[in-house]
């Protein structure tokens, strides 16, 4: 019987611990301080993990609670680099005001060599915020390691 209820109650216990997981960048519990709490959208830049070679780099732009935290996207700089070569890629935004809940762009990196093997990808965000100038790599997060993302071209 004890068996029966632990199996039944395991998908709801992952889900409960997902939830107490969950990295909420704009809520803290009163009295509590809030380490990842900010006062700004949460961006992020993702690239898959793997192309074929000649195609295109796509580079995911995200930006979540513009709604709740407006900003205006001044540009992005995209590095693409490896143990040989280093290639840089300007994208200007022009202060493109940012509103919306959920907003995505998806830019293309298409290097003039015909690459092939591990690279690695910087992207550096340019924003304002409330007439402050800020800039991050790959992401915003509080905790995490803005570590270069990494891409296979075969």
């Amino acid at each position: 019987m004890n068996q029966y209820l632990v199996d039944f109650n395991f998908p709801f216990l992952k889900l409960g611990l997902l939830f107490l997981l969950y990295a909420e960048t704009h809520y803290s519990f009163k009295g509590i301080y809030s380490r990842l709490k900010k006062k700004e959208p949460e961006i992020i830049a993702d690239v898959p993990h793997r192309i074929k070679q000649g195609q295109p780099i796509p580079v995911l732009l995200l930006i979540k609670d513009a709604d709740q935290h407006s900003i205006e996207l001044n540009s992005v700089h995209i590095n693409l680099f490896s143990k040989e070569k280093k290639e840089c890629f300007p994208f200007e935004f022009n202060a493109l005001k940012i509103t919306e809940k959920f907003w995505h762009k998806t830019v293309e990196i298409q290097s003039t060599d015909n690459l092939s093997g591990k690279y690695r990808i910087d992207v550096t965000i340019k924003f304002s915020i409330n007439g402050k100038r800020r800039e991050v790599k790959n992401d915003n997060y509080t905790c995490s390691s803005h570590a270069p993302l990494e891409i296979y071209i075969s």
